[in-house]
């Protein structure tokens, strides 16, 4: 057993370090065991028990407002794009939270995601269906890194003829969170891009604003009133930011982490071909065995006691998701992969007033490649040593750098369009 003084040490290290993290499970086996609140640096604490982590992340005395932090820090070099960033509802406390979520909500009902199922079987099957007849795909080259962008502009009605420089900025803006030293021409190349990025929303923004009639999730946010209130041009503009960001990154993560977890216990993974009804729990347990997002960062606005633990005023605390998502004490034999396993109330979106607003629709793209490869694809196997696959090093997200597969090649009419 480590002292608390060793296992930060230990904890510091993989946060610092990549090569640390590529299997993070025995880590996180150790703190759930003997340090499920542990303080890493000075004003700096970590937390992965199940209940704490769920507790915490509904606990409204925890901001993710990081100005409010110790150190005032902030996610971006660029202030120009972090004004953006600050009007994003994943980085805004209520009241302005609650306001905004009543304002968006309309957005992302159940059916505006049964409006948009037919849009993802089809941008599916077409980016994936030349793949066919090679016998081989790679699922985050080919199909994870434009998946989620390609569907989140069929969801806000964006022209296909403009999908890929909706790509493009939202890729660039994705790499600027937590990127600082670039040279001041780096900079405001980033920065006149995504100010062309905000521009083409707010025209897009405008026309849904003269066309009522027209039926997708921007018409549904632009017209969205509360107590006669709508959502500012700036909110808009970074509402659709948001959207397009946040799907990128996480909905990569779930369909090459589930893949490969399925791959890597092909028992299930046979389970699963012989009965695709099990396709959302399978889904569901791949999400909690390998969550594509392992931490959800807030800052103390008041002391918290934990047990024994007090968390400062002014702290920044790590909550855990992955390392919850495997609590003895919540999931029984947590490295157990079952897609049978019921009570699966897993934290991989998080959890309260800022679990992940676009849920249904990055499940709904989860649900629909398992399927496809499933149908398409029968028998499909790891097309690489598995020792030659790489996890991205971009925390807090827990993703893959490549995943090749292979298969019986198939040979099939490509989609024209979707």
């Amino acid at each position: 057993m480590c002292t608390q003084v060793a296992l930060a040490t230990k904890v510091q290290a993989f946060l610092n370090d990549p090569a640390r993290r590529q299997d993070p499970y025995p880590l996180f086996a150790q703190l759930l065991a003997e340090a499920p609140v542990l303080q890493i640096a000075p004003g700096v604490w970590i937390v992965v028990g199940y209940q704490d982590v769920k507790g915490l992340l509904h606990d409204q005395r925890l901001s993710v407002d990081f100005k409010k932090s110790l150190t005032n820090c902030s996610n971006t070099q660029s202030t120009s794009i972090n004004s953006y960033l600050a009007q994003m509802m994943s980085m805004r406390d209520p009241p302005d939270h609650d306001r905004l979520a009543r304002l968006v909500r309309r957005g992302f009902t159940p059916r505006a995601v049964d409006r948009v199922q037919s849009a993802i079987d089809a941008i599916v099957d077409r980016m994936l269906t030349p793949w066919l007849s090679e016998g081989r795909v790679d699922l985050i080259s080919h199909l994870g890194k434009e998946l989620p962008v390609n569907v989140t502009c069929a969801m806000l009605g964006v022209p296909e003829s403009d999908w890929a420089q909706l790509q493009q900025w939202t890729q660039l803006l994705t790499s600027q969170l937590n990127r600082f030293g670039q040279t001041q021409s780096e900079l405001y190349a980033a920065e006149t891009a995504i100010e062309d990025f905000a521009a083409y929303i707010r025209a897009l923004c405008n026309r849904r604003l003269r066309s009522p009639l027209q039926k997708d999730m921007l018409t549904e946010i632009v017209k969205a009133t509360d107590q006669g209130e709508q959502l500012s041009e700036l909110e808009m503009v970074s509402l659709c930011m948001l959207i397009f960001m946040g799907g990128r990154d996480t909905v990569t993560n779930m369909i090459g982490n589930s893949v490969l977890t399925l791959l890597q216990h092909p028992d299930q993974l046979e389970l699963l071909q012989s009965d695709v009804s099990l396709i959302p729990g399978a889904l569901e347990e791949c999400l909690r065995f390998e969550s594509p997002i392992h931490t959800s960062a807030r800052i103390a606005l008041a002391d918290i006691q934990i047990g024994e633990q007090t968390l400062k005023k002014g702290s920044t605390v790590l909550l855990m998701l992955a390392a919850a998502n495997r609590d003895p004490r919540q999931f029984p034999n947590p490295d157990q992969f079952d897609i049978r396993r019921s009570d699966n109330a897993h934290l991989a979106f998080g959890y309260g007033i800022h679990f992940c607003t676009g849920h249904a629709f990055a499940r709904t793209e989860g649900r629909t490649v398992l399927s496809w490869l499933i149908r398409n694809c029968p028998g499909f196997k790891l097309g690489a040593a598995p020792e030659t696959l790489t996890w991205m090093s971009t925390f807090p997200l827990r993703g893959l750098a490549n995943l090749p597969i292979r298969f019986e090649p198939v040979y099939k009419n490509t989609p024209d369009s979707f």
